[in-house]
């Protein structure tokens, strides 16, 4: 169920929670970050899960630069929702995850964006 997603839904989704966590005051569980539910002995299994079939960076495991985490509530559901970015060039690398305690599950975007081809790309 869970998987890191390139695009899609999913990311519209992400997205949305995203700006709803910036936008509204939620409740923060601050010691909860990506690399926590990673190594998590209850979270571990979900992580896993939903990076299976995606190689992810190194710094995501070991911890990057991350915001604590918010508690958003869709419909009957709570979810933690946190996302961390590659140490020292947060522009070129980032992750979302979004995650329930009473389903064990989770759901997550990692993008990156390639710099070169990004100035080869953009007019002027």
């Amino acid at each position: 169920m869970g998987r890191i997603s390139s695009g899609g839904m999913m990311f519209k989704a992400i997205t949305t929670v995203a700006a709803l966590v910036i936008a509204t005051s939620a409740m923060a569980q601050d010691d909860l970050t990506i690399s926590s539910l990673a190594k998590g002995e209850t979270t571990k299994a979900a992580f896993n899960q939903m990076v299976q079939g995606h190689k992810l960076p190194a710094w995501v495991m070991k911890g990057g630069t991350y915001t604590p985490a918010q508690t958003v509530t869709l419909g009957d559901e709570t979810y933690q929702v946190m996302s961390a970015c590659k140490p020292h060039d947060c522009g070129s690398q980032r992750i979302a995850v979004m995650w329930s305690e009473k389903s064990n599950q989770m759901t997550g975007l990692f993008s990156t964006i390639d710099e070169k081809r990004r100035k080869r790309n953009s007019p002027g």
